[in-house]
């Protein structure tokens, strides 16, 4: 079971994520470095928890939960927390991610496992400026 939370960094209270009335966002994991990223779960709406539309304003319960199959390979891997605002500014894709250690005895790239989505970006080579584009609000 792997788990992320949503933190808090902004001084003036409990909630205050900016969290652009939510969205929908990706658990995923890396074994090559970040060039291709295998999604464990994805959070389908809700995500942060507890904003209203056009709220700025965040729930205090911001941990989510997914699971890790038995079988992924053990070791070094990359963790992605990826998230599409529902009322972003411009047409934005955040994410975060961390280096984890995978424990167990598994050995599978999770190749089976879909790729994360990921729009609102120009990246030479793979999606030109304009394609693959979010609808705001």
């Amino acid at each position: 079971m792997g788990r992320f939370e949503i933190l808090n960094h902004m001084s003036d209270g409990e909630g205050n994520l900016a969290p652009h009335s939510g969205g929908s966002c990706q658990a995923s994991l890396s074994f090559d470095n970040g060039e291709t990223w295998k999604v464990l779960h994805t959070y389908q709406g809700g995500c942060p928890r507890d904003v209203k539309f056009r709220s700025e304003r965040a729930g205090p319960n911001q941990v989510f939960f997914f699971h890790i199959p038995a079988e992924t390979r053990a070791g070094a891997a990359l963790f992605s927390w990826s998230w599409f605002p529902v009322t972003p500014s411009r047409p934005e894709m955040f994410q975060n991610c961390a280096s984890v250690m995978i424990a167990g005895s598994g050995n599978d790239t999770l190749d089976h496992l879909p790729d994360m989505f990921v729009g609102d970006l120009t990246i030479a080579g793979h999606i030109n400026q304009g394609e693959c584009r979010t609808t705001l609000g």
